[in-house]
């Protein structure tokens, strides 16, 4: 691969359109019935669509549960292929001591988990949209979104997050492909993407629009390094060949030099896998993608200066993106 230049652009070949050319954008569908989306199968699921279960974790119910409520969590474990172990009133760490799991995860209702570790402490990690709901309330509003702005439109693109989280990026670019577009978001971490997948087809924001985005997101239990290869072999699970999407995200937010502040993301710390970002993994990121990989760096973009990409317009800003344009 050709080194970037100091605006982050590096020529590739003339790439192929994306199949389908009827888009039809959020805002098109705007007019159509007031649904949420289809909710998948349940069961948390690698590229391949094989169902993981995460190792070391076990889900119960809530403290002093109605015997209803852990009826739900036990028929949620079952449904979710997931190890079962019933509360009997005992504290989170109770549960802990009766056994050598690692993660214990509290069902708190349809797909409301509260996620604990063994060593993370008495905060639990849950599902939240963070400024996911902002941005998406802007849009739907008619007003520009910064990360967005770098790319143009993306309806009827296919965009893989690869480091999903709490699929706070991904819920705006579902949300900007629209019904014909596809965000598929890789998620390492099997505790965090447990906690994740139940969320996007239970959550209710009340904001519809945001709805709807969480519901299409395609979340797998993977790593993005692993895309190409799950899709070559078999094309499963409705992923696509070669050039196999039109934009990457990266958001490697839990790098070793990085002190996270955020009160907000905090209790996800514990349970993520850390993360390094190289220039060799911008490489394959962009042998993947047909218009840009997009990555994203915090104020002052010491990772961006490291992998030679620079970033996009915006000014002196908290966050930065670093674009690395294909098309």
């Amino acid at each position: 691969m050709d080194t970037a230049n100091r605006s982050g652009v590096l020529r590739s070949p003339e790439p192929t359109r994306c199949s389908g050319d009827q888009r039809m954008s959020e805002v098109d569908a705007r007019q159509a019935p007031d649904v949420v989306g289809t909710v998948p199968d349940p069961g948390l699921r690698d590229l391949a669509g094989a169902v993981v279960t995460p190792p070391g974790l076990v889900l119960t119910g809530p403290a002093n549960a109605s015997v209803a409520k852990e009826a739900a969590a036990e028929t949620f474990a079952r449904a979710w292929s997931l190890p079962y172990e019933p509360r009997r009133e005992r504290t989170i760490a109770g549960v802990f001591a009766s056994g050598d799991m690692l993660h214990v995860a509290v069902h708190q209702g349809e797909g409301d988990l509260r996620l604990y570790g063994r060593y993370s402490g008495e905060t639990p990690f849950f599902y939240h949209p963070g400024v996911s709901m902002l941005r998406i309330r802007q849009l739907h509003r008619g007003e520009r979104d910064r990360m967005l702005a770098l790319v143009g439109d993306v309806a009827g693109a296919i965009i893989l997050d690869a480091t999903a989280g709490l699929c706070s990026d991904a819920a705006v670019w579902s949300y900007a492909a629209g019904l014909q577009g596809r965000c598929v978001a890789t998620e390492a971490s099997p505790a965090i993407a447990l906690v994740v997948a139940a969320a996007l087809q239970t959550y209710h924001s009340g904001l519809p629009e945001l709805d709807r985005a969480l519901r299409r997101i395609d979340l797998r239990c993977a790593r993005w390094q692993d895309y190409k290869t799950a899709c070559a072999s078999t094309g499963s699970a409705g992923l696509t060949a070669s050039r196999l999407v039109d934009i990457v995200y990266v958001d490697p937010m839990f790098t070793a030099r990085e002190a996270l502040a955020s009160p907000g993301i905090a209790p996800l710390r514990p349970h993520a896998l850390a993360t390094t970002m190289t220039r060799a993994d911008l490489e394959q990121m962009a042998s993947l993608a047909r218009r840009a990989v997009i990555v994203k760096d915090a104020w002052p973009g010491l990772l961006l200066d490291e992998l030679g990409i620079y970033p996009g317009r915006g000014g002196r800003q908290s966050t930065m993106y670093g674009v690395l344009r294909l098309d």
